[in-house]
């Protein structure tokens, strides 16, 4: 099992990032199902409605001053992230949400998510050449960045509860 952190960076109005921060500065740590409690209708403390929600089989997070960090396993959570924009896109219909992530074996990479899309590869997803270049751009930039960090001395330390 290999720990990937990922941290998520809101772009967004003032009122979303409000609520943003209501919901995420009130999760519970000591309930790890708390997270889905806020952000789910009818969520399961079930690995297997875990892993389908989610595409991992646990979350565990840190907020803290704005910036939400997750620690999964083997994975980015990208249903987690997807569905994350659904409902962060009713506060701002122009939210853009821009995640990076490393893995304890220094795998990096960078998601963006611009109108519910996240991958340029998307089969149902064909952007103007436009589009196309700005996505990708970000994306080579976010990953260039978290390459950057793992350079320095002080990259990402990988914290986790111990099951």
């Amino acid at each position: 099992m290999i720990k990937v952190k990922s941290k998520i960076n809101f772009i967004c109005n003032e009122k979303a990032n409000k609520k943003l921060d209501s919901i995420f500065s009130k999760v519970s740590k000591k309930d790890i199902c708390d997270i889905f409690k806020k952000l789910y209708k009818k969520p399961e403390d079930k690995k297997d409605w875990i892993r389908k929600n989610t595409s991992c089989d646990w979350i565990d997070f840190n907020y803290s001053e704005g910036k939400l960090e997750l620690i999964t396993c083997d994975f980015p959570p990208v249903n987690f992230f997807s569905h994350l924009w659904n409902i962060s896109s009713n506060l701002d219909p122009n939210i853009i949400i821009e995640v990076t992530f490393q893995s304890e074996s220094n795998d990096v990479g960078a998601f963006v998510f611009v109108d519910g899309v996240y991958t340029i590869n998307d089969d149902e997803f064909e952007p103007n050449e436009e589009d196309f270049q700005l996505i990708q751009k970000r994306i080579d930039e976010l990953v260039d960045k978290c390459y950057d960090e793992l350079n320095q001395e002080e990259h990402f330390i990988i914290k986790y509860k111990e099951d």
